[in-house]
């Protein structure tokens, strides 16, 4: 090992946090979307199954979300800001994002 392995070995895993991180903004900035087209009355209406479209979004998020909880990607430093997308994801849809949510988590620590 040398000075080089450890520089190269220091920026994979910068870039993978970095990517951890971006992922977090970009299910924040998701949400936003989500939570905007709703007031709007936008992306509301229901499927053959009766679920309103913007659900299939919220689990998109969701799943991507529970991947980096179920691999304890998010840095501690960014776990409050985990927290808050959660947290805005269930004032969006409460039944919809604990469902979501729940089922990743479930199957990928089961």
């Amino acid at each position: 090992m040398n000075a080089l392995t450890l520089s190269e070995d220091f920026q994979i895993r910068a870039g993978e946090r970095n990517a951890y991180k971006v992922a977090l903004a970009r299910a924040e900035g998701d949400l936003l979307i989500i939570a905007a087209h709703r007031r709007l009355g936008l992306n509301t209406n229901t499927d053959e199954d009766g679920f309103p479209y913007y659900v299939w979004e919220m689990a998109n998020v969701a799943r991507d979300l529970a991947e980096l909880s179920v691999r304890e990607l998010v840095p501690a430093s960014w776990q409050s800001f985990f927290e808050s997308i959660c947290q805005m994801a269930r004032n969006i849809d409460e039944a919809a994002w604990t469902f979501f949510l729940a089922v990743p988590l479930r199957t990928k620590r089961g």
